[in-house]
């Protein structure tokens, strides 16, 4: 088996994982975050009780290649500036389902001083009934400098060993999609060697 069909392999079981509650099991999730260096969180009181309690379903998988990067560095406010175009990609969920459409956009990331990536991606996707959606995606990648090496080297890591998140919008027209124009979503990701497979949570 060549390592493109394991790592779609590798998708699709942790995409099963996510719809069936046992990402932890996989690395994603609070096993993630366990395993990343302290962040400053602490247990807190839930205001408001159930009321304001956060509940959410898994929504779909956006799965990306990436094509060549190029740099702007440094930028005048000192950080480095990315630029990256989709070259293919895919949309699956129990709701939706269809393809990145390729180069329709891309990512400019931010890599600040501190070494935390500050993604700004846009691109369109085409769902297997011919409706075209706009997305935008901002979030964070952020590791260890080794972890963070071996990712720029193109080399596979562990999920649990990095930090991504990422929170998106979508225009989508009315109709069948416009579901995912009305609700706020949040994104697992898992680096891969040639772009990135994002597990999105619908918040309820």
């Amino acid at each position: 088996m060549n390592t493109d069909n394991m790592d779609s392999g590798r998708r699709k079981l942790m995409t099963a994982a996510l719809v069936t509650g046992t990402a932890s099991a996989l690395g994603v999730g609070p096993a993630q975050s366990a395993a990343l260096p302290d962040s400053g969180k602490g247990a807190a009181a839930q205001p408001g009780g159930a009321a304001f309690a956060l509940h959410s379903e898994y929504a779909f998988t956006i799965s990306i290649t990436l094509g060549d990067l190029y740099w702007v560095k440094p930028t005048t406010q000192g950080s480095t500036r990315g630029a990256v175009y989709v070259t293919s990609g895919t949309i699956e969920g129990p709701a939706v389902r269809g393809i990145v459409i390729p180069q329709s956009g891309g990512d400019w990331p931010l890599v600040r001083p501190d070494g935390v990536i500050d993604f700004d991606a846009r691109y369109l996707l085409r769902t297997d009934d011919g409706v075209v959606i706009y997305m935008q995606n901002r979030g964070f990648r952020w590791g260890s400098p080794e972890v963070m090496a071996a990712m720029a080297r193109h080399e596979p890591v562990p999920p649990g060993s990095y930090y991504m998140r990422t929170s998106p919008k979508f225009d989508a027209p009315e109709g069948r999609y416009a579901w995912m124009s009305k609700h706020v979503f949040v994104g697992i990701g898992e680096k891969t060697p040639k772009g990135n497979a994002i597990h999105y949570f619908k918040i309820l």
